[in-house]
């Protein structure tokens, strides 16, 4: 269970395994499969070498397979695109992938070459697969994406092991709850839900104060104390810059706004990717969206449904309705707050989701003393993290 981001329930009665995930990047392997069924691995063989090299007609786009480790996908985009010298719009994908990770996804270039893209050298990334196409890869062009999981210190014996896995197995065949995992909130700092409440009620400044000041164990020491300082000297821009480390690009294109126009906030926020600022809102309708499925687990609901993910145009009705109505009210959010005036960008009319998702190819692929390797395959949009909380029971 995880309740800051309004998961309060198991729905599945299985024993836990209990265990550790994400010990290594290694150990968390997160590949896509495209909208046309092929997976793409995170491994280069020879034969994919040697058909890199063959040559290729040129069109529009050139489609990469993005190889990487330990980088959240726009991080790794932005250091492509500096490396390739053009701006990162160029560069489209079908899907975020998880940080703390080894995953490979596909990825469209603009007008790039082959052998531009050959020159670019990161640590712990990998471009690899060429193919030109007419049209870019655009959000949400995936069928899912393979998951290939260790979890170690399991302090059971391994026939126990297997056996509660295999207990856990059988219900989830039948459905898991569709709860948006943490990544949704922020691995580091679960926050962005928080963020965008504040944005949807019109408070600018206190959306910024908690991207810039939240803090969390998850991050280094540097980053905690650049917080703390701005936190106890709201205001102070300019000595807030000399302490924020370049990693946090974010925050410092928010710091270097406010030093040029010191209370706007608004324009501030404007300075984050567009993207990303949306990912504020979408993750508190997923918060509104946990706390719903929660409540549904808790009042028994077994069959798969559909459940709104809130918006101004949404239309509340029947016994669901009624349950978002009682949270929306616990919030203090009126469904009018999605349409924010001051940021039209940010608003939201509303959508839906399955209240359950099921889990494809579950194979276990390795129990031994003190871990378990599992693989699996989820559509887009449902999240491994879901799935292994109600396997572990721990996380």
């Amino acid at each position: 269970m995880n309740p800051e981001i309004g998961i309060q329930y198991f729905y599945t009665s299985s024993k836990p395994i209990g265990g550790v995930i994400k010990e290594r990047p290694e150990d968390f392997i997160v590949e896509e499969i495209d909208r046309h069924l092929r997976l793409h691995r995170i491994g280069y063989s020879p034969i994919e070498k040697f058909l890199d090299l063959l040559p290729k007609r040129r069109k529009t786009y050139l489609h990469v397979t993005l190889v990487k480790r330990n980088y959240d996908t726009l991080r790794a985009i932005r250091m492509i695109s500096k490396q390739l010298g053009i701006s990162r719009k160029r560069i489209g994908y079908a899907g975020n992938k998880d940080k703390f990770a080894l995953t490979s996804q596909r990825i469209s270039i603009y007008q790039a070459t082959i052998s531009q893209v050959r020159q670019v050298r990161l640590k712990e990334i990998l471009l690899k697969n060429f193919s030109y196409a007419d049209d870019p890869i655009r959000i949400g062009e995936l069928y899912g994406n393979r998951f290939t999981i260790r979890i170690s210190q399991i302090f059971l014996e391994p026939e126990v092991v297997k056996a509660r896995i295999e207990e856990f197995l059988r219900e989830a065949r039948m459905g898991l709850p569709n709860f948006f995992g943490i990544q949704r909130f922020g691995e580091q700092r679960a926050i962005n839900h928080l963020v965008g409440k504040k944005i949807l009620l019109g408070d600018f400044e206190g959306a910024v104060k908690i991207l810039l000041t939240s803090t969390s164990e998850l991050e280094g020491e540097e980053n905690r104390e650049a917080r703390l300082f701005l936190a106890q000297n709201w205001g102070d821009w300019k000595e807030a810059i000399k302490r924020f480390p370049k990693e946090l690009h974010i925050e410092r294109l928010v710091v270097e706004h406010l030093i040029r126009s010191r209370n706007d906030f608004i324009g501030a926020l404007r300075r984050i990717p567009k993207q990303i600022r949306l990912m504020f809102i979408n993750a508190y309708q997923s918060y509104i969206f946990n706390l719903t499925l929660s409540e549904m687990i808790r009042r028994g609901f077994r069959e798969n449904v559909s459940v709104p993910l809130v918006g101004f145009n949404t239309k509340l009705e029947g016994e669901i309705g009624e349950i978002v109505e009682e949270i929306l009210r616990r919030e203090k959010i009126t469904l009018e707050n999605f349409k924010v005036e001051s940021m039209p960008e940010m608003s939201f009319s509303g959508s839906s989701r399955d209240y359950l998702f099921f889990p494809e190819k579950f194979k276990i692929i390795k129990v031994k003393k003190g871990e378990a390797v599992i693989q699996f395959v989820l559509r887009k949009a449902c999240y491994a993290t879901t799935l292994l909380n109600e396997l572990m029971k721990n996380i």
